[in-house]
């Protein structure tokens, strides 16, 4: 589930859905305004899995655990500035 094989596609491992939370979090946003992000990108046909939420909890703290997010004032969450 972590990464892709031949039953599990990039899109549907944890690493790549990773990468796309990468790609969401443009500007600091909550888990909530992450995840509704998230649903808009799956409507408009962005992202061709679908994940669910407990999953977004697992990429957030992959990406946490690899120094790439940073938790900021009010539960905000960014991209990180320092190198690692």
């Amino acid at each position: 589930m972590i990464l892709p094989n031949k039953y599990i596609n990039l899109s549907e491992s944890l690493l790549g859905f990773s990468a796309y939370v990468t790609f969401i979090l443009d500007t600091p946003k909550t888990l909530d305004e992450i995840w509704n992000s998230y649903q808009e990108h799956i409507k408009i046909g962005n992202y061709p899995a679908n994940n669910n939420f407990n999953e977004l909890i697992l990429c957030i703290d992959l990406l946490y655990l690899f120094g790439l997010l940073e938790i900021i004032e009010e539960n905000k969450i960014e991209l990180s500035t320092k190198s690692p």
